[in-house]
């Protein structure tokens, strides 16, 4: 009987690139998968390969997409890192823009509407619903009132990408009766949890940010945002380890709103699953042979 295997991809925004690159290898390996499960950027790259099982057509609309008017109308290029300039310009230029987010950030629950996020998806993806796809897809969300995942596999493929990419504070949330629905992040970054009672053996390809360099600055705001992200990389590492293999493509501090270094980002993926690959390729063999071996033993003894 051959081995199951499944297939889930974390968020990331522009770092979803390298999920491109990481399916491009394996496809060329012969890996293929009984499922995917994706958030976020995982949702839209796995909902674009289930849909083609074709990682050239993947890569090539996505680039096609960073040069259209629907990707600039997302407006992300207006989202660029603070300066590190310690200047007194630049620490006063600092405090008004913080001041002024923070109020505005008071009245509104979202930068960009949610409409952005659907024109841009139809775009890239070629099916509208999850029974049009090649590869059943679990999409993952999050309900901020009772702060529990959602998981989304038939009906509407689009309306559920959008609702697993939705940034908080960044998108509009998703409102329907008492539930706020919004990116799948905060509660399975690493989607590996869906999968697991339908496959034998899961790749996990995790494009999450990691805090690699110390603290610049030590102040309320840096203490608060360095303990959720620590609260959050746990929370990816102890995910990675419900998977079989994880891919780690060297994302270091790439923000989700990179989408300049898409092609960095896209050979960060090539190169992880490269190196990754004779290892992985090994492991599955391994794996299925001991299932075989299992399911004839117990066969044998039912």
């Amino acid at each position: 009987m051959k081995q199951k295997t499944g297939l889930a991809l974390s968020g990331g925004g522009a770092r979803g690139a390298a999920h491109i690159g990481a399916i491009k290898v394996m496809h060329q390996h012969g890996i293929r998968f009984h499922s995917i499960a994706g958030t976020s950027a995982g949702a839209l790259i796995g909902a674009m390969y289930a849909a083609t099982e074709d990682p050239a057509w993947v890569e090539d609309r996505f680039r096609t997409f960073l040069k259209s008017g629907a990707f600039h109308q997302m407006g992300t290029g207006r989202l660029v890192s603070s300066t590190d300039s310690n200047s007194v310009f630049s620490q006063m230029a600092r405090k008004i823009k913080n001041n002024l987010v923070f109020a505005i950030s008071l009245r509104r629950d979202s930068i960009i509407k949610r409409e952005r996020l659907e024109e841009a998806f139809r775009y890239l993806v070629p099916v509208s619903t999850f029974e049009e796809l090649k590869i059943p897809l679990y999409v993952t969300a999050t309900n901020l009132e009772t702060m529990e995942p959602r998981i989304y596999s038939e009906g509407d493929l689009i309306e559920a990408i959008v609702r697993s990419s939705s940034i908080p504070g960044y998108v509009q949330p998703t409102r329907i009766d008492d539930e706020i629905i919004v990116d799948g992040n905060p509660t399975l970054p690493i989607p590996v949890k869906p999968l697991k009672e339908n496959v034998d053996f899961c790749i996990a390809v995790d494009i999450t940010r990691k805090t690699a360099s110390p603290m610049k600055r030590v102040n309320i705001f840096e203490i608060v945002m360095r303990g959720s992200q620590a609260t959050y990389e746990n929370l990816v590492q102890y995910m990675n380890s419900e998977a079989d293999y994880v891919i780690r493509p060297h994302v270091k501090d790439m923000q989700w709103y990179s989408f300049s270094h898409a092609d960095n980002l896209l050979e960060m993926g090539i190169t992880a699953a490269s190196e990754s690959i004779e290892e992985l390729l090994e492991l599955m063999q391994r794996k299925s042979s001991w299932n075989y071996k299992a399911k004839q033993w117990f066969g044998h003894n039912n």
